[in-house]
């Protein structure tokens, strides 16, 4: 093997190509991370975005970290190389008129910031959550499904299968719609999203 042979090259240091490579080289792999920007992390990295506050760093994109797989951190061992979770507070978006929204665990705080800007939003905010609480039990066990090789029933997670054919058909199309398409498609509502044919 040459000094520049590979067992696996990984293109992109965001959050899930150091996992994926973390797990090559835990296995035996001799793997190389290939990034464009200065620093690897991603949507995770700590940046400090403010030249005039150095001191108040944020993440560039990554809000939470709801989704990390306890045994991740277990098998990479994250915690014994200083990883750390912060206490999620409240939501906080302030307005150039000097309102702002709040995302508070008390629901009538919560509904009082966003009546500020329409009731109609407020009054939406109780059966949004629960429609995405709905979509997070039917994509949940799916996070570390191997996906089918081909789209077919038979070959579609139990979850997946049975939601899509009696539990909540409208909602696991609205879910497809929102984790398949780009930012871009989401603003055209009304195109439709074609899952019949397999992607070669």
């Amino acid at each position: 093997m040459t000094a520049n042979a590979y067992d696996a090259i990984v293109i992109g240091g965001g959050h899930n190509g150091l996992v994926a490579a973390a797990y090559l080289a835990k296995y035996g792999k001799k793997v190389v991370v290939l990034e464009a920007r200065h620093k690897t992390g991603g949507a995770t990295d700590t940046m400090a975005p403010w030249p005039e506050r150095p001191d108040i760093k944020v993440t560039t994109l990554s809000y939470t970290v709801s989704l990390m797989p306890d045994y991740v951190l277990k098998d990479l061992q994250l915690a014994k190389y200083g990883y750390k979770v912060n206490p999620l507070g409240m939501g906080y978006l302030p307005h150039p008129d000097g309102r702002s929204l709040l995302g508070s665990t008390d629901e009538k705080r919560t509904w009082e910031s966003y009546a500020q800007f329409s009731k109609k939003d407020a009054d939406s905010l109780g059966p949004y959550y629960e429609w995405i609480g709905r979509i997070a039990n039917i994509l949940h066990p799916m996070l570390n499904a191997t996906a089918p090789a081909e789209p077919r029933p038979t070959a579609m997670p139990m979850g997946l299968t049975l939601a899509s054919t009696t539990t909540f058909p409208t909602s696991l199309r609205k879910a497809l719609r929102m984790v398949c398409l780009s930012a871009s498609d989401r603003r055209r509502p009304t195109r439709p999203l074609s899952v019949s044919r397999p992607v070669r």
